[in-house]
């Protein structure tokens, strides 16, 4: 017989496997919109009251270095790996290679637990369509009128607007603020807009955005609404609004489209307005 004991699992990969079963097990809820609606109305609103004020406290983007550190831990792990071939026999290896997974394998539990919680149980959500005439078509007349109805209105603002000699529009209002008031006011109709609201926040890597045409972003990870702060002052309103949509948890490109338009359009500002428009 053999007497040898089994290696025990030390305190910390039980935990690691106790949160990768509760990621799991919250998952399989995600495609029980009931359970989504009332994780998404209850208690998503805590992480932004939590987590999303911690990370508020960063002037700036706390997502974009995340995204350097992951991909330097990926890079790690793949050199490592590579390194084990050659070193596996040294002891002084091995010890730093077993410190090394433990905290990769701690930051992937924590990538897919928050991923869940800030992204997979909100696309399970009741969708807004749903909520409305979904199955509704539109005359080519009635998309006319709507067309007719957004450049007129377009007209009307662009004459309110302050501009520079060459055209561009000017601003001196604080379009975070107003932006926020939007929202604020538009959660009379759609109650998760309520409540705080961090400071959207630019990207150091606006080219980067720029090249991939890309204007905005949501981060989950850091629970941030980030914007390109190379493009044109008039869309700042409409993409944070955008962003902040996601925030509360509206997941969907096109829901949060929607929020934003009528959130702008419902502003007492009027550069508010006209972004929306």
């Amino acid at each position: 017989m053999d007497n040898k004991r089994k290696p025990k699992l030390s305190c910390y990969w039980k935990a690691i496997l106790l949160i990768l079963a509760g990621t799991a097990a919250l998952n399989i809820l995600s495609f029980f919109e009931g359970c989504c609606d009332f994780y998404a109305a209850h208690i998503f609103p805590v992480w932004i009251n939590t987590y999303a004020r911690f990370s508020g406290f960063f002037p700036f983007s706390l997502g974009e270095f995340m995204i350097v550190l992951g991909i330097l831990l990926v890079l790690l792990a793949v050199i490592s790996g590579i390194l084990f071939i050659f070193l596996h026999r040294r002891a002084a290896y091995r010890k730093y290679a077993g410190i090394y997974y433990r905290i990769f394998a701690g930051v992937l539990t924590f990538v897919l637990l928050v991923m869940t919680l800030n992204c997979n149980l909100l696309y399970g959500c009741t969708p807004l369509s749903v909520n409305g005439n979904k199955d509704k078509e539109y005359t080519a007349a009635e998309l006319e009128a709507l067309r007719n109805y957004l450049v007129e209105a377009c007209n009307g603002l662009s004459a309110d607007m302050e501009r520079t000699e060459d055209g561009a529009v000017i601003y001196e209002g604080d379009i975070q603020a107003e932006v926020k008031n939007a929202m604020w006011k538009l959660s009379g109709t759609y109650e998760r807009l309520s409540g705080y609201y961090p400071d959207a926040k630019p990207v150091l890597g606006s080219v980067f955005m720029s090249q991939a045409y890309n204007s905005g972003v949501y981060f989950p990870f850091s629970m941030e609404a980030n914007y390109n702060d190379l493009m044109y002052i008039l869309n700042y309103p409409a993409v944070i609004s955008h962003e902040f949509a996601h925030l509360k948890g509206y997941i969907y490109e096109d829901e949060a489209n929607f929020l934003a338009y009528l959130a702008c359009i419902g502003s007492d500002d009027a550069f508010i307005r006209y972004s929306g428009y």
